[in-house]
């Protein structure tokens, strides 16, 4: 019984280790998640296919940009505020 729950929590750690962050999205074989920068998503991703500034808020300066997947994939829309990654989000299928 000590050794079946052993393996369960073991398992179940494993499973969260590798779990990854929830908003992350891959450009080829890089992964991008919340907190990185604009210039790393750039060089992981390529420019994007469309960018603006959206609002200057208390909170910083608030810029979207849209990333090209792939064919059959997502865009991915990503919100960068003062240079990082606050949200990412899919858009329509390419």
């Amino acid at each position: 019984m000590a050794a079946h729950k052993a393996i369960t929590t073991f398992t179940l750690l494993g499973a969260v280790a590798l779990s990854g962050p929830a908003l992350a999205f891959r450009c080829g074989n890089s992964l991008v998640s919340e907190g990185d920068q604009e210039f790393e998503v750039n060089q992981r991703c390529g420019s994007p296919v469309n960018s603006e500034w959206i609002v200057a808020d208390p909170w910083g300066v608030v810029k979207q940009a849209v990333y090209d997947a792939g064919a059959g994939k997502f865009y991915r829309i990503v919100l960068f505020r003062d240079g990082k990654i606050v949200s990412i989000t899919n858009g329509p299928r390419h």
